[in-house]
């Protein structure tokens, strides 16, 4: 059976991850000053989890126009995996 270890939040992620992250969300028009930014770190993988700044607090979900997105990078090669967002 394979063991799991839960993602650790980081204060900062490689140089090369945030340059892919940030070109993952100007392809998708997303403008970032208007997030907060939480980085997260696995083993295999960089995770950064967008949460917008303005959201009320208790809200749940995302503020419509305005969704929670979570980017998950390798670490090996800094490539975007995948791009979930919180509607």
């Amino acid at each position: 059976m394979t063991v799991t270890k839960a993602p650790t939040m980081v204060r900062e992620i490689d140089p090369g991850a945030l340059a892919a992250f940030k070109a993952e969300m100007a392809r998708r028009t997303v403008d970032l000053d208007l997030y907060n930014l939480t980085f997260f770190a696995t083993d295999e993988l960089f995770i950064v989890a967008t949460s917008y700044k303005e959201k009320p607090r208790g809200l749940r979900g995302s503020v419509p126009g305005f969704p929670d997105y979570e980017v998950k990078i390798l670490r090996s090669d800094n490539r975007v995996q995948s791009v979930s967002i919180a509607r």
